[in-house]
């Protein structure tokens, strides 16, 4: 119960998340945008690490870390930044109703590579969910011809799917490192929120380099909300992964009813149109997903 508390809260996390980026792309670039929230990221994690250090725990055990762990958390933080630049410039070009629709369909993704690495088979249950998720791609594609986007011939909704094919690799990695591995969740939070506002710092000056008017991230109320929002998504699933009966298409998949939010912030506050026509796949998605919850 305590997973699917966490899990939810994430999702929550997540669909202010999806929200708070799509008004920040409205006014500013992608990269820039990005940069700035990691930026803001790394420095609200300083009082939660600053917190956690008077109880003796972050500060000690990320210093604690070998050096191999460290390896292994930057390589998460390599996957994450790659993940987050596709997805970031695709999103500025995509409506967020499509957007958060496309990107809830990677507990599908978790599912797969579950089978494939961790030796996982599917029931019935979680097999009809997959098909209902797969189902869910076609009825999208046909939803998103009254935005006249073409999935199959739109740049952006394949940026979309590599950043969200690296999402899910990502999260079967992130189980590794807080299972398997038994790495803290904190200290893993700690070391990834500065290496990734580091390597995505250094990527947008190596784009900018000389550009005759360059680039300065973006640092506005919108960026600042974008760093609250995922700190808050992230601290609650890494927590949730940390439980050793966690599985991690379970937590991926709760998260994912982030669209929830994101729907409802696509009708309230963006005033999307044919939002009818999409409910259609977000319905078949979001049971498929149940039926992956339910089947655990």
């Amino acid at each position: 119960m305590v997973v699917i508390l966490l899990a939810l809260a994430s999702a929550l996390g997540l669909g202010l998340y999806d929200i708070a980026k799509k008004r920040a792309l409205e006014r500013s670039d992608a990269l820039p945008t990005l940069v700035g929230a990691s930026l803001f990221g790394a420095l609200l994690a300083l009082p939660v690490l600053a917190f956690d250090a008077l109880r003796g725990g972050a500060i000690r055990s990320t210093l604690d870390l070998r050096l191999s762990e460290l390896f292994l958390i930057s390589l998460k933080s390599l996957l994450v930044s790659a993940s987050w630049i596709l997805n970031y410039q695709a999103q500025k070009k995509l409506p967020l109703s499509l957007a958060a629709s496309l990107r809830s369909t990677s507990p599908l993704l978790t599912v797969g590579f579950s089978i494939l690495f961790l030796g996982e088979r599917l029931n019935l249950p979680e097999a009809l969910g997959v098909l209902l998720i797969l189902a869910s791609y076609f009825a999208l594609g046909r939803a998103a011809k009254f935005d006249r986007i073409d999935l199959l011939r739109t740049p952006a909704v394949g940026l979309l799917a590599l950043g969200t094919l690296l999402a899910s690799t990502s999260g079967l990695y992130d189980k590794i490192l807080l299972g398997p591995k038994r790495l803290p969740p904190l200290a893993v939070q700690i070391v990834f929120t500065f290496e990734n506002a580091l390597i995505l710092g250094a990527f947008l000056a190596l784009v900018e380099r000389g550009a005759a008017r360059r680039r300065r991230p973006v640092l506005d109320r919108s960026t600042f909300a974008i760093a609250v929002a995922l700190l808050l998504a992230d601290v609650a699933y890494f927590h949730a992964l940390a439980i050793p009966e966690a599985r991690v298409s379970l937590v991926s998949a709760l998260r994912r009813t982030s669209i929830l939010v994101a729907f409802a912030a696509s009708a309230l506050v963006f005033r999307e149109k044919h939002l009818r026509s999409k409910s259609v796949p977000v319905g078949l998605a979001l049971v498929g997903v149940t039926l992956l919850v339910a089947a655990h």
